[in-house]
């Protein structure tokens, strides 16, 4: 007699979504977001939702607030809040979670809808301290192109102070968030930026792999007037960490 192996469900998880102008584009990552969870769902996994409003316009406000009026569930959180800063939003974020597991999404980002998923397997079968990754980065807007992400693993660390490899729309366990805070004294015209670059870093340097998760994609909008732009402009600088320690200077 022939039986069928039944698959315990994953652990659930958090997604934090920032949002501060992004207008209609608010609207599609929702979209997207729900075909993250909907997709979950159907493997038995629950993907809660935590929308943080940053100094939001009005209408990426009523899009995000109508958006959890219609599908949201009694797990779904909105924060408002005045900080004008994304690294500021991601740690409100994460000290609202209440699962093992977390990541966060950008208001105008979209994903592939098995990113969550396929996101917490990795987690739940790595042998260290992980954070994931797309695969795939898919850009469009200022910029078209695509990116693969690589493991950190195959990147010398001398040269991860000059190219940001990674993005930072990651995936982890939430006690990894917790215990490296984005650093909140970079921001616009500031000198020191890249608050995803530093975090990225500073995980490194505490032992953490970053890896790609096999088959996700994350689909990226480039714009003229993103912080990330800015920080350019102003020849910012990511600050001093622990990571640099690690290169001995």
């Amino acid at each position: 007699m022939n039986t069928v192996e039944t698959l315990a469900p994953l652990p659930p998880s958090t997604i934090i979504m920032t949002f501060h102008g992004e207008g209609v584009y608010a609207h599609k990552s929702l979209l997207g977001f729900q075909r993250i969870r909907e997709y979950s769902a159907a493997q038995g996994n629950r993907v809660n939702l935590i929308c943080i409003l940053d100094c939001a316009e009005i209408f990426t406000t009523q899009t995000v607030k109508n958006y959890l009026h219609r599908h949201g569930n009694s797990t779904d959180q909105i924060i408002e809040t005045g900080n004008g800063s994304p690294s500021a939003s991601r740690n409100i974020g994460i000290d609202h979670v209440k699962t093992e597991f977390a990541g966060f999404l950008d208001g105008d980002d979209f994903f592939s809808a098995n990113w969550v998923n396929e996101a917490v397997k990795l987690q739940t079968n790595a042998k260290t301290p992980t954070l994931c990754m797309p695969e795939h980065v898919v850009s469009f807007g200022r910029h078209i192109g695509i990116q693969p992400i690589v493991s950190s693993r195959e990147i010398p660390k001398a040269q991860m102070i000059n190219t940001h490899y990674w993005v930072s729309s990651s995936f982890s366990r939430t006690d990894i968030f917790r215990r490296h805070p984005y650093n909140e004294t970079v921001g616009r015209q500031a000198k020191f930026a890249f608050e995803d670059w530093d975090f990225n870093l500073r995980c490194i340097a505490s032992g953490t792999d970053i890896e790609p998760v096999p088959q996700t994609y994350l689909f990226y909008r480039r714009r003229d007037n993103s912080i990330l732009q800015e920080h350019l402009q102003f020849n910012s600088l990511i600050p001093p960490s622990d990571f640099f320690l690690t290169l001995g200077l």
